[in-house]
């Protein structure tokens, strides 16, 4: 197929894929990268030695890098600092004076020197030097002298430039504190005290100081119990270091857990939980604040009230002691129950989404409530049937399979995931949960399948935190008849609704190829332009980080302008004249902006042995009703739910009047904008070609939706 056929082609995925012909990308000098500091905290008295390990790489070998440094000061600037630095191709060490303009010293590692300014030392002969494939070790060793010394906490910072002058650019690797260490202190706990049910969520606010700055501080802890132990306790602390979570095991031996604040994770023993995505740490100036989301478990209710302990160490283990700033009642347990469900009647046709709205109660607070469930069934039954739950834990959904033995699923509420059985569909991206004081209600989006045709049932269910249940209640009826099958007209329509909401976007490309199952060319990486009805553009790029632009290319309707920036040459392509048809012939194919015209151009027919009506993937077949240069039959695949084209199939007549494929073009994935437009992200192009099978994927990422594009984005004389 000759390159402005191929561009004909492309014009047909509109708003899908574009088969870009781009320059080989150019190689670039691999950029030096930062390793490890270590210790990378802790204190340090003046006048004694210290030896700081740090690690400095070059994708290009060691070899490849010139200079390594350590700069620590309070801020990111070279005066009034300890910064030294190794010089790889002198092998010199040196130290920077104090007003930072003068390197001192370059003396081999090893050797009987000692460099200083006024703030510290280098000891030389204790200063090594190691490497080995991309990576060289420095152990610096340093001595601070008294003028270093201060209570504010000293940045550590890493650095290294290359042979080729590329550098690192400053990273910050750690902290330490210069001179006489002050042991941190607890602050104050709110609320200090009260009472709450069993397996219900509470959240602590506690403060921890130290007056070294915030930074200093190594852990924060609060212990729940009856007594000062840690035994049977509900006892978590916060490394900030690491910058995880922890809550100790029953026996008070083994810290469980390690997760990040604000990540989709509970750490539990037997007494409570830590909800590591409800509990926030701030910090400022010399206070680290936490904010502790607890819920405490049947075996910690009790008569008598547990006491609450806060407790911090710092980053050269001083610690503040065991702290007693509240207490706490912890009460028995209630169990849930269902509401309502809307509608609690009525009938829908298979393969056509409904939504049913149920409420279920916790008198402890929606909080307590673990599992909510809808269970659809013309008995009691959860074989053969649609049977939902969703869990507030893990905020995920799940449908039972037909055996009624597993579960399937586990997607957020609001993704872009389809979970489904032989009888039923779960649409989790219209799928919503809302909670407020007692109620938790879900929004379940549900398309039943042909095979579910008849009356059924419909059950709710609850269990809350300490495993009690509200048992299975009958709510409603509803009846599923047979499956809908959307006209010509109807499944066209969807698509228009679809576009009707994209007045332009623009994102991120890859583009790969394979021939014949293996790579063929080069990766592209593009950004991409589309301003509706019919303006594109395309900016290529030399490699992933999209800063060194080579080629634009822009269609405006029928024209198509090929601009080579390294050339500074432009090339305009007029479709029309290249495939030999007019104006009204070019329009006919787009389906998307001017269904009209391809209504009335085309003879269109609804294939339904190709279609999938349990997943509403109407197949069309479509002849020009004038013969055209383009394509002597369309095979399209709309998603009658989404409004998009999953497959574009475009065939020709051969030399003896033979049929036969020429281009196919896949949507392999999509996504929902915050709008409701359903738009591809991974698209798949197999052009029909006598070399092989030739397979193009073209991947957008950060799309951007109704961005508010103008004509002049799309003029190439602006360009």
């Amino acid at each position: 197929m000759c390159l402005k056929a191929q561009k004909i082609l492309n014009r047909v995925g509109l708003l899908a894929l574009l088969f870009l012909c781009l320059a080989a990308a150019s190689a670039f000098a691999a950029t030096p990268t930062l390793g490890t500091i270590s210790p990378s905290y802790g204190s340090t008295a003046v006048n004694t030695p210290v030896t700081f390990t740090a690690s400095y790489s070059d994708a290009s070998g060691y070899a490849h890098l010139n200079t390594v440094r350590l700069l620590i000061n309070k801020s990111l600037t070279s005066i009034n600092a300890v910064y030294v630095h190794y010089n790889q191709n002198s092998n010199k060490l040196y130290l920077l004076s104090d007003d930072g303009k003068t390197w001192l010293g370059g003396y081999v590692p090893g050797s009987a020197n000692t460099i200083e300014n006024s703030y510290g030392k280098l000891n030389c002969a204790s200063t090594t030097v190691t490497s080995s494939g991309s990576t060289i070790t420095v152990k610096w060793n340093i001595t601070f002298k008294p003028a270093f010394a201060a209570t504010a906490l000293k940045n550590l910072y890493l650095y290294a430039t290359d042979d080729a002058s590329v550098n690192s650019g400053f990273a910050q690797k750690g902290t330490r504190l210069i001179g006489t260490n002050t042991a941190p202190a607890v602050g104050t706990l709110s609320p200090a005290s009260g009472s709450i049910a069993a397996n219900t969520a509470v959240t602590f606010t506690a403060t921890y100081t130290d007056a070294n700055t915030y930074q200093d501080l190594q852990t924060v802890r609060i212990l729940i119990n009856k007594a000062l132990t840690s035994v049977n306790s509900v006892y978590a602390y916060y490394n900030q270091n690491t910058n995880k979570l922890y809550l100790l095991n029953d026996a008070g031996s083994t810290w469980l857990g390690g997760f990040t604040p604000g990540s989709g994770h509970i750490i539990e023993n037997t007494y409570g939980k830590l909800d590591c995505s409800g509990t926030t740490v701030t910090s400022s100036g010399n206070t680290l604040t936490v904010k502790w989301k607890i819920i405490f478990k049947d075996a910690f209710i009790g008569a008598q009230t547990k006491g609450i302990w806060l407790y911090a160490t710092d980053d050269s283990n001083a610690n503040s002691g065991l702290v007693q700033k509240g207490a706490w009642l912890v009460d028995p347990n209630t169990a849930p129950t269902v509401g309502t469900i809307a509608p609690a009647s009525g009938s829908a046709k298979a393969n056509i989404a409904v939504s049913f709205r149920t409420t279920y109660t916790d008198a402890n607070g929606y909080k307590d409530l673990n599992t909510t469930r809808l269970l659809i069934n013309r008995i009691l039954d959860s074989h053969n049937a649609v049977y939902l739950y969703y869990n507030q834990n893990s905020n995920k959904l799940y449908l039972l399979n037909d055996a009624g033995t597993s579960w399937l699923g586990g997607f957020a509420p609001g993704s872009s995931n389809i979970i489904e059985n032989t009888y039923g569909k779960l649409d989790c991206s219209a799928t919503t949960v809302t909670a407020s004081g007692n109620t938790i209600t879900v929004n379940w989006k549900i398309i039943f399948n042909g095979a579910f045709v008849g009356t059924k049932n419909c059950y709710l269910y609850a269990t809350d935190d300490s495993v009690a249940n509200s048992g299975m209640i009958k709510k409603g009826t509803w009846e599923i008849t047979s499956a809908y099958i959307p006209t010509v007209e109807e499944a066209l329509q969807k698509v228009v609704d679809n576009y009707a909401l994209v007045q332009d976007f623009k994102a991120d490309m890859i583009l790969t190829s394979t021939l014949n199952g293996q790579p063929f060319g080069t990766t592209e990486y593009c950004r991409y332009y589309f301003k509706a009805p019919n303006k594109e553009k395309t900016e290529s790029f030399t490699d992933a980080s999209r800063l060194t632009k080579t080629d634009i290319m822009i269609t405006n309707g029928s024209n198509m302008h090929l601009i080579n920036l390294a050339s500074n040459t432009k090339e305009t392509v007029d479709l029309l004249t290249d495939a030999g048809i007019n104006a009204t012939q070019f329009n006919q194919m787009d389906l998307y902006y001017n269904q009209p015209l391809f209504l009335n151009s085309n003879i269109i027919v609804r294939d339904n042995s190709s279609s999938d009506l349990n997943n509403m993937i109407i197949s069309l077949d479509v002849i020009p009703n004038t013969p055209n240069n383009i394509y002597d039959k369309l095979s399209v695949c709309i998603d009658y739910y989404k409004g998009i084209i999953t497959k574009h199939s475009i065939y020709k007549k051969d030399t003896w009047g033979q049929i036969s494929l020429v281009q196919e073009i896949k949507t392999l994935d999509s996504q929902q904008m915050p709008n409701g437009a359903w738009l591809p992200i991974k698209m798949e192009k197999t052009p029909n070609l006598a070399s092989g099978t030739l397979i193009s994927t073209l991947i957008y990422n950060n799309l951007q939706i109704n961005a508010g594009l103008a004509d002049l984005d799309f003029d190439p004389d602006r360009q």
